[in-house]
Order: structure tokens, then sequence, then C-alpha cells
């Protein structure tokens, strides 16, 4: 019976969701609208964004000094709608005051805000979920909001990705380091494997049972780098976020298959204040999310 409730809690908070108001006010008209890389920002915008940035709108203190530079390492957030915005988002962003996020974001988000909540036991679930992204639309671009809480921890990725280190067979792992990737080769006589140095031969990845690379060998520890488990093809917002088509033949296979364990989503070092009842939710999520972009 419980489950049932559950069940019917979340279809109604997410069907709500698609029709309520939260959808005309971030301006979605396509799935994935703003899902894709995006080019460079124009001058313009980068101008409109310092603007905004500097007078935000009822600001009643002194106009700001910011820089590209200093609002990226000073604003919260402030990096993602530098890079990873697109001309009609900021166009949208210094008008509103809020992000928009494309309609599969913000069902993917309603939808893990109500399972949380309900989880959690709140009452109100539909609200609260509107409410929480309210919050975090100022702060969130759309790309960034996929990432943390919009769909992308629902895939075999990204299950993957916080499955480290990525095991080669019986005797060999890889892990990533804070400049490349770590092999790591048992030596006879450890009982666990003894890391070696950094190595930047991404290739070595498709050692691991059931990876392969989508475009060739590139760095999953620190960039954008489309790869496929088992040659799956790729959930097709995932695809539009690398910019690849979902049925991307691989650039190689290995030959095992190998099940990653699943793992909460990341979420930032700095989150707008939330429930208390959900807040654990972003709180003990590490802020390093770089690989993804």
């Amino acid at each position: 019976m419980k489950l049932l409730w559950i069940i019917i809690f979340i279809t109604i908070c997410i069907t709500i969701s698609i029709v309520s108001s939260i959808k005309e006010e971030f301006g979605n008209s396509n799935e994935y609208q703003y899902l894709a890389p995006p080019a460079p920002l124009s001058q313009s915008s980068i101008t409109s964004l310092l603007n905004y940035y500097n007078n935000p709108p009822g600001n009643t203190g002194p106009v700001g000094t910011y820089t590209v530079a200093s609002a990226q390492s000073s604003i919260p957030y402030a990096s993602m709608a530098f890079t990873q915005t697109s001309d009609a988002e900021v166009s949208y962003f210094v008008k509103n005051g809020v992000w928009p996020w494309d309609t599969y974001v913000t069902n993917a988000v309603t939808t893990n805000l109500c399972t949380a909540y309900v989880n959690a036991g709140a009452t109100g679930v539909t609200g609260e979920a509107a409410t929480q992204i309210k919050n975090i639309a100022p702060y969130w671009p759309n790309r960034f909001a996929y990432i943390v809480y919009g769909g992308f921890q629902n895939t075999p990725q990204y299950k993957f990705l916080q499955n480290s280190p990525y095991v080669i067979n019986d005797t060999s792992n890889i892990q990533c380091g804070q400049t490349g990737i770590i092999l790591s080769t048992m030596v006879t006589g450890d009982a666990i494997p003894q890391p070696q140095p950094y190595t930047t031969d991404y290739s070595i990845l498709e050692q691991i049972p059931g990876f392969s690379f989508l475009n060739g060998p590139c760095n999953i520890c620190t960039e954008m780098c489309p790869f496929t488990i088992n040659g799956a093809a790729l959930d097709p917002a995932l695809a539009t976020f690398w910019g690849v088509s979902s049925t991307s033949s691989t650039s190689s296979t290995s030959s095992t298959s190998s099940t990653p364990a699943s793992a909460p989503a990341p979420a930032p070092a700095t989150a707008p204040t939330f429930s208390s009842k959900v807040g654990k939710l972003f709180d003990d999520v590490g802020s390093d999310v770089s690989q993804f972009f």
C-alpha cells in the first residue's frame, strides 16, 4: 500500500509539473532545447551577463566591477553561465532572472525532487518541488541542472564514473588522478594494486571490460568524453548533451560485460537553501563536475 501511494504521489507531481506555470516560466518549448553543447557566447551576451552580475535587478548598493575572470571565481555557478550556456539562454536569464530549462530537464528534476520528498515523508510534495525548482533556477543553467539532478545520474555512464576504480581484471584497475589517469597494477605479494605514474595514454581505458569510446580516446576524468558501456545505445538526452548520435558506432569495444554499481547524484559545493527534509540530498556530494563539461 505504501508503494502504491508513493507511485501515486510521484505521478501526480510529474503530471502537474508538465502542465504547471513552471514550464512556461522557464521558457521550455523543445524537449532538449538547451541541452546540446553551446557555441561560445557572443561578446554581446558576455557584456549582458557582466552587466547583470555587476548591477543585478533590485540592487541598492554600489555597482560591481566584475570581469569575466573575477565573476567566474567569485559568483556561484558563474563559470557555468559563461561556458555552458547559449546566447538565447543568456538573453532569457538577464530578462527574467532565472535560467531557461528545457522540457526534459524540468521534468527530470521535478521527478527526482518529488521522489525525494515522498521518500523523506514530506507533505505538500508538488508545492515543495515547485518551490525548490524556483530556488535553483536562478543559479543552475540547464546543462548544469542536467548533470546535478536532471537525469544524467540515471545513465550507465554516470554509474560507471561513480564506480572508481575501474576494474580491468583481478590484478589491475584504473582510477582518476588530478592530472590524468592512474593505472594501478598488482605487484606480486601485494594485497591491493599499487598506483603507477600518471598517464595520458587514455586508450588504456579500452582495457576495461565493456568500455568503448565513441569519438576516440579522451580523458573521462577531466573532460567531456563520450563513451558507452557494453555497446548500448546512448540515452537520447545524454547523446544531446555530449553532441553525438544516440546510435553512434563505437570506436573500439572491449570483450567482457561489466555491471557497475549505482551511486548518489552529485551536487555543487554551494547550493541554494533547500527544505530540511531533503537538504541531505545536496549535502554529501563533491563539487567537481568538470569531467562532464
